[in-house]
């Protein structure tokens, strides 16, 4: 038998360290990395989804856009109450002047620490700090109400099962950008975890965060249990189904639980995950300590789908909505004809476009039925950018005032250029208002169609004799408009 000794201790050698250097590294090599964000640890976002997030005295709102794992694109919008979202946010940490020679009672101490939502786990001569993630969970749940309500209207218009809705949850969350929280901040031990409230106003957590993120909307939905699997450096979900043949699932006191891998940035079903993990540390049961309250103050909440290739596009001037019919004339190669489509704004005073062609690439023009606006926009990629701004106000455009409805005429020169050319014939509206969004470059409006500026001042650089000729400069890119009254 001992003969065979320096054998097994050969394997197991050779097994630790083929698991040290590859399994693992192999493992962790599909979390989510870093890119160009110098300001947050290990940023990574996925190209076609959007955070914004805005406050007011009673309210953050949020709108999240996202793809779901049917490549529908949703566009989330809600509230959160800011009173509570912010009590619970300043109360998260543990203070670190209060680590070392707490003076306080051990009332006191244990009271600190539920109220941090942290607590020392003592194993043996070991102690170590720990978070209490089923008060977390509880007490996000109504702070992520608008975003339950949301899934539950969703799941009885489309008949979702509840398997397609963990699967919704779960894409709403990997699409959430990935970045590493740090393990202090504000002089508050946090170890590297974000609650719903904070990671929601930051618009990016990390996995550990997106498992808390996860459970809150889940157990504001549902009170069927759901535990927390953590795995080295790493933790998701479980949640109860019956699994099917290529489900992965952990077991817990006799019951297994699908996995449910909500980090992202990779789109990944349920019961699937990216690769497979090493082993299981740990499996604790989310269980929520005090009953679902939804917020007194009204929680607001809204969705949008945008199915196959849409586009939806968003119409500003001012503060004002602009409910005039449009005319959209798109291509899909550069020297391919035009088509064009007539469109009513919604309620929302936004445009969607929705094309049955599978195709990338895009040429938009838009102008109104009634006249008085204008847009030209360079090929875009449909696929990427779903979601489309067009301010009309009139700092931000080429901004024509003069009498009702008459015709005036655009002359554009180009950068290096010394001779203008005629490009659009402007017709005002019954305000005598005509706005325009074109590429950038300098601009001039005349009412002779036939007019040619004079730029032959041999004094004078190009640009000065752009300027002296009446041409504008109008930046686009920055929204930076022009305007002129004639």
């Amino acid at each position: 038998m001992f003969r065979y000794t320096p054998y097994w201790f050969l394997l197991i050698i050779t097994s630790f360290t083929f698991y040290k250097y590859f399994l693992f590294p192999l493992y962790y090599t599909n979390l989510p990395k870093s890119i160009d964000d110098s300001s947050v640890n290990k940023y990574k976002k996925n190209k076609w989804t959007r955070q914004e997030i805005k406050s007011d005295d009673k309210y953050y709102t949020y709108s999240y856009k996202f793809k779901d794992h049917n490549r529908k694109t949703r566009i989330w919008t809600w509230n959160a109450p800011k009173l509570e979202s912010d009590r619970l946010i300043e109360n998260y940490g543990f203070p670190k002047a209060a680590m070392k020679g707490y003076k306080g009672s051990k009332k006191e101490f244990e009271n600190l620490c539920k109220k941090s939502y942290l607590y020392i786990d003592k194993i043996g001569p070991v102690r170590s700090w720990n978070f209490n993630y089923n008060d977390l969970i509880s007490d996000s749940r109504p702070l992520v109400t608008g975003i339950a309500d949301i899934i539950k209207k969703t799941a009885k218009e489309e008949k979702l099962k509840m398997r397609e809705v963990v699967d919704l949850i779960l894409a709403f969350c990997q699409d959430i950008p990935y970045g590493i929280p740090p393990q202090y901040t504000n002089e508050k031990l946090i170890m590297g975890l974000h609650p719903p409230p904070l990671g929601l106003n930051n618009g990016w957590i990390d996995c550990d965060s997106k498992a808390v993120l996860f459970a809150s909307i889940y157990t504001a939905i549902t009170s069927a249990p759901i535990v927390l699997v953590h795995v080295p450096r790493h933790l998701f979900v479980g949640v109860p189904a019956i699994p099917g043949p290529y489900d992965n699932t952990v077991s817990y006191r006799g019951k297994d639980y699908i996995i449910a891998e909500q980090t992202g940035t990779m789109k990944v079903h349920l019961g699937h995950i990216g690769l497979e993990y090493a082993k299981v540390n740990n499996i604790t049961p989310v269980e929520v300590t005090k009953n679902y309250v939804r917020p007194k103050l009204p929680i607001y909440s809204n969705s949008k789908v945008l199915a196959g290739n849409t586009l939806l596009i968003t119409l500003k001037e001012e503060n004002a909505k602009i409910f005039k019919k449009l005319k959209l004339y798109y291509r899909f190669t550069k020297n391919g004809s035009w088509d064009y489509a007539r469109l009513k704004p919604m309620s929302d005073h936004s445009l969607k476009f929705s094309i049955t062609d599978v195709n990338e690439n895009i040429e938009l023009k838009l102008k109104s039925l009634s006249d008085g606006y204008y847009y030209s926009n360079e090929t875009i990629d449909i696929s990427k950018n779903d979601y489309l701004t067009l301010d009309f106000s009139d700092d931000k455009c080429i901004y024509i005032k003069s009498k009702p409805l008459i015709n005036t005429y655009l002359f554009s020169i180009g950068e290096g250029k010394s001779k203008a050319n005629m490009k659009k014939t402007c017709k005002t509206d019954s305000s005598g208002i005509f706005r325009a969004i074109m590429p950038s470059g300098y601009y001039l409006v005349s009412l002779n169609k036939n007019y040619k500026p004079k730029m032959g001042n041999v004094d004078l650089s190009l640009d000065e004799n752009k300027k002296a000729s009446g041409f504008k400069y109008y930046d686009r890119e920055n929204n930076t408009g022009i305007r002129f009254d004639i």
